[in-house]
């Protein structure tokens, strides 16, 4: 039976808070899908290790309308992850391939009393 060393270790910085650190072994090459939305919020240097999947998930789930435009989505990730602002365009085309392939998102056709280009886009659970 092959089982993993789930462990972590906790210590208390000087202002009084606990921090625990997981100890558990990370695949090299592996993606990691965060824990909490906190998590994936966190500014990094480097490309994210998340799915274009995850990334447009968490955008539209963290809106306060739940739905979200393409542009919308772009603007997310941009702030959040400072390295898509440098990539190129690459990452775009894999956001739209995203929306458009992954049965987890839905488009919602913009209202015809709301101004704006584009459609809505939407998680759909039950997919």
């Amino acid at each position: 039976m092959n089982r993993r060393n789930n462990s972590s270790i906790s210590s208390t910085t000087s202002s009084g808070t606990t921090v625990t650190t997981s100890t558990t072994p990370v695949r090299k090459g592996s993606r990691t899908k965060p824990s909490t939305v906190d998590e994936l919020e966190k500014p990094t240097n480097g490309k994210p290790p998340y799915s274009y999947a995850t990334l447009i998930r968490y955008a539209i789930q963290n809106s306060p309308s739940k739905k979200l435009t393409l542009s919308q989505i772009y603007q997310w990730v941009m702030e959040r992850y400072p390295y898509y602002s440098t990539a190129g365009t690459g990452w775009k085309n894999s956001i739209r391939h995203n929306l458009s392939l992954n049965k987890s998102f839905v488009r919602v056709p913009r209202p015809v009393n709301e101004p704006g280009k584009g459609s809505y886009w939407m998680v759909d659970y039950s997919a």
